[in-house]
């Protein structure tokens, strides 16, 4: 199927089911939400998420449109939209049942008059800023204030409060322990004043990995795909397997004599004659400009190194020494072949980035294949479906 492709990210679903697996036994009896924004991290939602569907208590996205994605393939359960939502779409999660945050009494008065015309209940989480400095209730008696004209809101039900940490990531847990003191106080606060504040959750994928937060549900989200919140963590704690590997095709393999110059700026020229492949990637595809002439890719079971800028739809590696390649074999940017390997992480850290923008910036031209046990069980294309 693989030989109507271009450029496709292979997307392992036994890989994600021992994922889900590792991430249950470590949650023990807290509920589970998963994070499926951005495209399941560029893995796909549509997909992922029905193979999630039996793991996870709860979804969460980051844009209306993201949650009716999951709605319309058939997903009941609760989905969360982290984000703030445009009050002109109150109206329709409300029809479609999909929670929302709040964190000021404007937006739950708007809330609250939509939910009264639609003759439904709105859904909110409460979120306080406990020191991420994004969105959220300001940890203090003043935010305390606000939580309690949110909480007179009619029509709207409060399943629960959340937060998120800043640093969870790094060894150095200074800043997570004070983030956490500012919520068990804001909680403790609450409930002392009456309030029934539901489910707690704090706990991102670094800050579950650490284990350390007793709240109720937790929101997993990279650790799904199998890749780490960053380096700094405990892998020992959560066994996880990489569930996409970046695969292209070999366009063109030629042979080229010392003084060649490779790309545009000609930032490259070949030291001595040299056999070059030019690959069907680049960074229209998601490939990042910074790994022009830094990094590697798996040819053959073989790491063959980048050369010169890469292209928006190319980009050329040398293959000097490497037998018997040609027009279409598969070349891994990042994956498995043979003994080699290179991880998201790699790449990532060759382009001076993180791996979560590795995956998530794959582009919509870039299919997905799914494959189980060596077999393609589903595939989809963003832009026309020509696999043949």
């Amino acid at each position: 199927m693989t030989e109507f492709l271009r450029t496709w990210a292979e997307i392992n679903i036994r890989a994600l089911e021992n994922n889900l697996r590792e991430i249950k036994k470590r949650a023990g009896n807290k509920k589970i939400m998963a994070v499926v924004k951005a495209n399941a991290y560029g893995h796909g939602a549509m997909q992922l998420a029905q193979v999630m569907s039996d793991f996870a208590d709860a979804f969460a996205v980051a844009t209306f449109e993201e949650a009716m994605e999951l709605r319309r393939i058939g997903i009941e359960k609760e989905i969360l939209i982290l984000s703030p939502v445009p009050h002109a779409q109150y109206p329709l999660i409300i029809e479609n049942g999909i929670a929302t945050v709040l964190f000021s009494s404007d937006g739950a008065r708007e809330l609250s008059g939509a939910a009264r015309n639609s003759g439904k209940k709105a859904k909110a989480y409460l979120a306080v800023d406990t020191g991420m400095g994004r969105i959220g209730l300001s940890s203090d008696e003043k935010g305390l204030a606000e939580a309690e004209k949110i909480y007179a809101s009619e029509n709207i039900e409060f399943p629960g409060i959340i937060t998120h940490y800043a640093c969870a990531d790094k060894a150095d847990k200074t800043s997570q322990n004070e983030q956490r003191a500012r919520f068990d106080s804001f909680c403790a606060a609450l409930r002392s004043r009456g309030y029934e504040i539901g489910i707690r959750s704090a706990d991102n994928s670094a800050a579950f990995m650490d284990g350390s937060d007793d709240y109720e549900m937790v929101r997993v989200g990279i650790v799904l795909f199998g890749m780490y919140p960053s380096a700094e963590m405990k892998k020992e704690n959560l066994p996880l397997s990489p569930v996409m590997s970046l695969k292209t095709k070999i366009t063109q393999v030629k042979n080229v004599p010392a003084g060649t110059k490779i790309s545009y700026g000609h930032t490259f020229t070949a030291a001595k004659p040299m056999k070059i492949a030019t690959l069907a990637a680049g960074y229209a595809d998601g490939i990042p400009l910074s790994l022009s002439g830094k990094g590697s890719v798996i040819i053959a079971g073989e790491k063959v190194p980048i050369i010169g800028r890469v292209c928006m739809d190319q980009m050329m590696v040398d293959v000097t020494g490497i037998e018997n390649i040609d027009v279409g074999d598969t070349a891994v940017i990042f994956g498995s072949d043979g003994g080699e390997t290179i991880t998201a992480d790699e790449v990532a850290d060759v382009a001076g980035t993180i791996n979560y923008d590795i995956v998530c910036r794959l582009d919509c031209r870039v299919p997905r294949v799914f494959v189980k046990d060596g077999k393609t069980v589903g595939k989809f294309s963003y832009i026309g479906n020509y696999f043949g």
